[in-house]
């Protein structure tokens, strides 16, 4: 029986002091085995040894913790590489996230959608804002970059939901892959043929690579 360090399910949606238990356990130790669901898993839980994880690749490989989990469902993604192939798929698609790039952002994208949501929940007085606001707002943001009907943006919010979900509940994660691919595929394909209507984003990631991890990224990133 493998021994752990809290039996607590940490997958539990109504486990109200997570952040609590983590930090007792942070101060006392630092690296911790917990429950996920039907799992179990090390957990690193401080800033200077999560530093020395993430960039010690051949001890704590990404590919090996992160591909087999979301590959079948989300598709070659730069989660699942690790050194020199992991920074060449970065740098495809670094230009568009720099620091010097996100200001140009924030006039015409990031501050009219976080005006349009607070103006969406202001007749409500109160308000949960999690749900209605810190949740929605990434989600507006990026499905109005890569050109996606704010009519369907609930839709990208639960595939993406179901997806991250592959662990617990992959029979969810792999119908709303199936529906994500459907849906997105014909976009991805109306961008690459009509290069003048695809965003910033997409453009400067597909303009830099061959065909094949263009489109394997377009579909990662939508």
């Amino acid at each position: 029986m493998v021994h752990l360090d809290d039996d607590t399910d940490y997958q539990d949606p109504d486990l109200l002091d997570y952040q609590d238990r983590l930090a007792r356990l942070r101060d006392e130790r630092g690296v911790v085995r917990l429950r996920f669901g039907d799992k179990s898993g090390l957990v690193v839980l401080r800033h200077d040894d999560a530093t020395c994880a993430f960039r010690e690749d051949t001890r704590f490989s990404k590919s090996l913790a992160t591909r087999p989990a979301t590959f079948p469902f989300m598709g070659p993604n730069i989660q699942g590489y690790d050194g020199h192939e992991h920074t060449v798929k970065r740098a495809l698609v670094t230009p568009a996230f720099r620091r010097t790039v996100i200001p140009r952002y924030i006039a015409p994208r990031l501050r009219p959608c976080a005006e349009e949501l607070v103006a969406e929940i202001a007749p409500h007085g109160a308000t949960d804002l999690m749900a209605t606001f810190a949740k929605r707002y990434p989600t507006r943001v990026i499905t109005g970059l890569l050109g996606i009907p704010r009519a369907d943006e609930d839709r990208m919010a639960e595939w993406a939901k179901a997806m991250l979900d592959m662990t617990a509940a992959p029979d969810e994660a792999r119908r709303a892959n199936s529906e994500f691919t459907e849906y997105v595929a014909p976009l991805v394909e109306e961008r690459r043929s009509r290069p003048g209507t695809c965003k910033r984003t997409c453009s400067t990631v597909t303009g830099k690579t061959s065909e094949r991890l263009a489109r394997s990224i377009a579909r990662t990133s939508i």
